[in-house]
């Protein structure tokens, strides 16, 4: 471990540039942390310097041939090339005259370890300068704050707590949480970017319920989404066994569920891992989608003759979960499917209830479905399973599932069918009908579109013909 750190290229040009610049130079941050902990593969160096911040930030990128970006304040990463891959390293200047005074400013005593790079490299000598015991909260698996002012000098530390404390399978100290609870609005001061990468982060690690539980009993997730504080007082009748919150929650567990019993068989897994915009990946959005997925209750709760209803929320779900996918920093594509799944993920459970599930149904939903239909499909499985833990309704749950399976076989035999170019484009429906551009020219190729994918279209002679008999 330790070998493979003094052969990155990156140190060993830092501490000789250190040299050359007469300041000393640490490895700081997670890595320190991670060699602590035994980890093989270190991969994030931040290191920081005393002097020289600036010449040593351009000397450095000009000996990695690489890039350097301003990252936050008094704070760069580079980015460079080894073996054809891309790797970065964050470069800071020291806070405080001393190593000990920028240590005492940082969020975590885990993440407040140091180690002089140069003594490192000159005697392999890998000492650890540790003024506020992260070493023992290491030993005792603990996330805990270096200072009371932590969170005031940066509030986004909050959710980076919980983040850290779910990759590293350390729990919050008490002492923490409670700060965390008591200054969680501070978070309103923070920038939405910043914002979105934690909490999709977050989103996107195994176990993602403990996180969310955290989030919840802390008040963040409170400041993030303030409508969730309207689930606890949702109560719903049968077959919902139980409240809003312990629904969606429960949908969030029945979603890693179902991820991993499908995508063993499928490329569902590959699918989910695919980057939407940056540090938001599928999953993560999936995970948000499963959270907020019946948020329209909140607003269309109404007692019929005893029984509760939500006629509609799925429609109204669509218009609160653009707004707070916004909230928390998503860009327009991926607020576009919080929209589309939150608005269609009753209509799996509604096809299940027929008696006769036409072709042209299950392909009306899978073309309503444009960029976003393989989440629609996890998220009614996964909504099934967290409605009831009655007996009675697994044959609901089970024959949901086995149509879910049905359209996603459909799914992916209409992809591989219509990779190739369509029968007919927009110019020829124009040309045919005598149409002007606009909404009917593609609700007519979304019908050919039907036509050919359940195969009563099979060429562009035939879609042609087609075409003509619509004139």
């Amino acid at each position: 471990m330790l070998s493979a750190l003094q052969n990155h290229p990156e140190v060993i040009h830092a501490v000789a540039i250190a040299s050359q610049l007469k300041t000393d130079v640490y490895l700081v941050g997670g890595a320190v942390r991670d060699c602590v902990l035994g980890r093989q593969d270190i991969e994030d160096i931040d290191i920081v310097v005393t002097r020289a911040y600036e010449e040593f930030v351009r000397e450095l990128t000009t000996a990695l041939k690489g890039k350097a970006i301003p990252w936050d304040f008094d704070q760069s990463r580079i980015f460079f090339k080894e073996s054809d891959a891309w790797r970065h390293i964050d470069v800071a200047q020291c806070k405080g005259p001393d190593i000990v005074s920028d240590l005492e400013k940082r969020d975590f005593t885990i993440n407040a370890m140091a180690v002089d790079l140069q003594a490192f490299l000159k005697d392999q000598s890998f000492v650890i300068l540790d003024p506020l015991h992260g070493q023992r909260d290491i030993k005792e698996k603990r996330v805990a704050l270096c200072g009371r002012t932590s969170f005031t000098d940066d509030p986004l530390r909050m959710l980076r707590a919980i983040r850290i404390a779910r990759q590293t399978g350390f729990s919050i100290s008490p002492d923490t949480f409670g700060v965390i609870k008591n200054q969680a609005h501070l978070l309103k001061n923070t920038a939405v970017e910043r914002i979105k990468k934690e909490l999709f982060t977050v989103l996107a690690l195994p176990n993602v319920c403990d996180s969310i539980d955290e989030l919840y009993a802390s008040g963040v997730l409170s400041q993030l989404v303030p409508i969730v504080d309207g689930f606890t007082a949702i109560e719903q009748s049968e077959p919902h066994q139980f409240s809003l919150l312990e629904h969606s929650i429960k949908t969030v567990a029945s979603v890693e569920d179902v991820i991993v019993s499908v995508s063993e068989a499928s490329p569902i897994g590959s699918y989910l891992d695919e980057p939407l915009e940056e540090g938001v990946t599928r999953k993560a959005l999936l995970m948000f989608i499963a959270l907020m997925h019946d948020s329209g209750k909140c607003k269309t709760q109404k007692n019929c003759s005893g029984r509760i209803t939500f006629h509609g929320h799925d429609s109204v779900g669509a218009e609160i979960n653009g707004e707070a996918a916004k909230n928390c920093g998503l860009g327009k594509r991926c607020r576009k499917i919080v929209q589309c799944v939150t608005k269609q993920h009753m209509r799996v459970l509604q096809l299940s209830m027929l008696e006769t599930i036409t072709e042209r149904a299950k392909n009306r939903l899978i073309s309503d479905c444009p960029d976003c239909f393989i989440e629609t499909a996890l998220l009614a499985v996964a909504d099934s399973k967290a409605t009831s833990d009655a007996r009675e309704y697994d044959n609901e749950a089970a024959r949901i599932t086995t149509l879910v399976n049905d359209l996603l076989s459909l799914y992916y035999s209409m992809r591989d069918e219509t990779d190739a170019a369509p029968a007919v484009s927009g110019n020829d429906v124009i040309s045919i009908l005598g149409l002007s551009e606009g909404p009917e020219v593609g609700r007519i190729l979304r019908d050919l579109y039907e036509l050919e994918c359940t195969g009563r279209i099979s060429s562009r002679e035939e879609a042609l013909e087609w075409l003509k008999q619509q004139k």
